[in-house]
């Protein structure tokens, strides 16, 4: 391997310079010299050390040209060369490369062979003439190192010769570090106080791997995710700083400001390569301040507050200081509005464990809005002052559920519910108390539903609960009248009485729907169903409309879809009726054949611009009735016989009837003398009424019957 610098390659190539010039006086004019040059190739001077053949990834890099630009007819038949000077560190991809004349005057000037790429140069020749601009344009040509990366880092120039003269004229080719590796080289970074510098600093340095120095990387340090406390952040004094010419960069006032085990520091540039430092611990500086880790909240009256307050001690930077145990921490009311006592299960001073003081059973005996505790501590440190709470003692009522309003509606004025400090206050501090609302045992309808948009249960905002959409199902008996009460109560909060809202009537809404109140259910074709159906005009809650013009609407029946061809439905009186208070009832309704059906109801004679959805029955299973034939003459019986008797020669007729669903049905008809052996007589078929007769002359006394074959 040869390695040069820039400058002292322009000192070794200047023999082979100056021997190109020569050659190129001897056999052009020095016109031409001047008319042609050569535009250098682009692209070649970052080229990875990665890049190289003999390890890494082997990767070509692609140049943009370089050309030969001739002017004025010029440029004329010949061959031009470009060759990588120092071919030990860089080689052509032979696989690879094209040229191309451009420009308007190349009149007869051609390419008649190449590029012709060999490992250390490429050739091109050309035939005819020009007679103006043209210029030779090598295009795709590829290059990589033939050496391993390591420093120092390879330079060289690209020369031309042929057409075109001079030492580096086709560009430069230059290899630059390859892709990064950070690491931290500070040494050992120790435990250290939140918010104290670390020590060491961190250095983090940025090299290829073959060791080359990374020069204006810009690498940035932040907590590895994972690792420490949650949330904590690590400042420098400046926290994206670039790597130096020794590929170092220098980080300087850095500290963590969150006390933790584990903590791992990462350092990346905006490329993604990252690297990390060694584990190390923060601990929390000295006792500064108090804190209410856990604060106050909603209290009743003597019982004690729903949350209670642990204090804290902390550093500067609000880091527990956990190994404090000697702190004593007391309570105090410092606000107020109930002239109120506070009291806490073994008093109002404890002494911290582990850098906190926990307290328990804390209550205040009277109500009050707007409450405040301090906490201060011996030896003195800034004091906690809780967030402002409430003592309350009651729910109550301040808006109304409407009075009066239709089954199935929501209520024209919604339910607001307070937590009240006495009869007046709103504990508007109290945020966390959730509110349910219930009917009143004992009150309205039985099995009646209550339901409110977004559930019956609220937890208050500023200590109000605000309901929408609520609304009752069923009608409130009027007599004897029994009106719906709503109930409130504090789910997590039992110590609040309980608020019960004025009566609430309800009652039926205008007509909406049909309802079957008694549905058909399974019989005999041809039979009246076992229970008739029922069928009520409702509101939208699907209770009866016992008055109006609407609660004596007609009704009508009617088969529903998917019942078998040929199926008729009949009632007695008909398939429609009026309703008489909201109700019409049907009798001896029953369909002809066997079959699953469903009854359709629908409405008519309706006030003006109303529309009641049509009911839809269950549905039901009618069954065929048990199979039956007769058989029956008309010849006389007569007086004391037991059998039909006519006079010899003369005929009579037998007549067959089949019971539900004959019609169609083929049959022998057959005679016997002894009741043992039995003739064919004929074979008859069914009318549309499953009946068939045979006008019969016998020539003996015969038993007759007829015989079917199916079910």
């Amino acid at each position: 391997m040869t390695t040069t610098s820039a400058r002292s390659f322009g000192s070794r190539r200047l023999g082979a310079v100056l021997l190109a010039s020569l050659l190129l006086v001897g056999l052009l004019p020095g016109s031409v010299l001047a008319a042609n040059s050569v535009t250098p190739a682009t692209g070649g001077t970052a080229i990875s050390a990665d890049k190289n053949s003999l390890n890494g990834t082997g990767a070509w890099t692609t140049l943009t040209g370089p050309e030969v630009n001739g002017t004025s007819g010029t440029l004329a038949a010949g061959t031009q060369t470009f060759t990588i000077a120092d071919a030990a560190e860089f080689a052509f991809n032979t696989a690879a490369g094209s040229a191309s004349l451009t420009g308007a005057g190349c009149g007869t000037l051609a390419i008649s062979s190449g590029p012709t790429v060999l490992a250390a140069s490429v050739s091109v020749t050309l035939t005819g003439s020009s007679s103006g601009t043209c210029n030779v344009v090598l295009s795709g040509l590829q290059v990589r190192p033939t050496a391993l990366g390591a420093a120092p880092l390879e330079t060289s120039a690209i020369d031309a010769s042929g057409i075109v003269a001079g030492a580096g004229a086709g560009g430069t080719l230059t290899v630059v570090p390859g892709a990064a590796f950070l690491q931290f080289t500070q040494g050992t970074i120790g435990n250290a106080a939140a918010g104290v510098d670390l020590s060491p600093q961190p250095i983090v340095h940025s090299e290829d791997q073959y060791s080359n120095a990374r020069v204006g990387d810009a690498v940035t340090v932040s907590i590895k995710p994972g690792t420490g406390t949650s949330g904590a952040t690590v400042v420098c004094t400046a926290n994206t700083v670039a790597t130096d010419g020794s590929g170092d960069a220098t980080l300087a006032g850095c500290d963590i400001d969150a006390a933790g085990t584990n903590y791992r520091l990462l350092a990346t540039t905006p490329s993604g390569t990252s690297g990390e430092s060694n584990l190390f611990n923060i601990t929390a500086g000295a006792a500064n301040k108090l804190f209410l880790f856990t604060q106050p909240t909603r209290g009743t009256p003597g019982g004690a507050f729903a949350t209670q307050p642990v204090v804290e001690i902390q550093d500067s930077l609000g880091n527990r200081v956990t190994t404090d145990s000697t702190t004593t921490v007391t309570l105090a009311i410092t606000t107020n509005p109930g002239g109120g006592t506070l009291t806490c299960s073994g008093g109002l001073t404890r002494t911290a464990a582990s850098g906190l003081a926990t307290f328990t059973g804390c209550s205040i005996n009277n109500v009050g809005v707007g409450y405040r505790i301090t906490a201060t501590s011996s030896p003195a440190l800034t004091a906690a002052v809780s967030n402002l709470f409430d003592v309350a003692d009651r729910l109550a009522f301040t808006t109304q559920p409407s009075a009066t309003t239709s089954a199935g509606i929501a209520f024209a004025s919604q339910p607001v519910v307070a937590v009240r400090a006495g009869a007046s206050n709103t504990a508007v501090n109290d945020q966390a108390t959730v509110v349910s609302l219930s009917i009143k045992a004992g009150t309205g309808a039985t099995g009646a539903l209550l339901t409110c948009d977004g559930g019956l249960a609220k937890t208050v905002v500023n200590g109000v609960a605000t309901y929408t959409g609520c609304k009752i199902d069923k009608v409130s008996p009027t007599s004897p009248s029994n009106p719906y009460k709503i109930v409130a109560t504090a789910t997590n909060l039992t110590a609040l009485t309980s608020a019960e809202s004025n009566n609430v009537a309800i009652t039926a809404g205008s007509a909406s729907k049909l309802g079957f109140t008694a549905q058909p259910n399974a019989g005999v074709a041809s039979q009246a169903f076992p229970i008739q159906p029922i069928v009520a005009v409702q509101d939208a809650g699907g209770n009866t409309v016992t008055s109006g013009t609407n609660s004596t609407a007609t009704v009508t029946l009617s088969l529903g879809a998917g019942a078998p061809v040929g199926s008729i439905l009949i009632c007695t009186g008909g398939l429609s009726k009026a309703a008489v208070a909201g109700v019409a009832t049907f009798a001896g309704c029953a369909i002809n054949i066997a079959g699953t059906y469903t009854l359709v109801a629908t409405a008519s004679n309706l006030a003006v611009s109303t529309t009641v959805t049509s009911a839809t029955s269950s549905s039901f299973v009618v069954t065929a009735p048990g199979a039956t034939i007769t058989l029956t003459t008309n010849a006389p019986t007569p007086p004391g016989a037991q059998n039909p008797v006519i006079l010899w020669g003369q005929g009579f007729t037998l007549s067959v009837q089949f019971g539900t669903n004959g019609t169609g049905k083929s049959f022998q008809l057959q005679g016997t003398r002894d009741g043992l052996t039995w003739t064919t007589i004929t074979t008859l078929t069914t009318d549309v009424n499953g009946r068939a007769s045979l006008f019969y002359t016998p020539v003996t006394n015969l038993y007759y019957r007829a015989v079917f074959a199916g079910t």
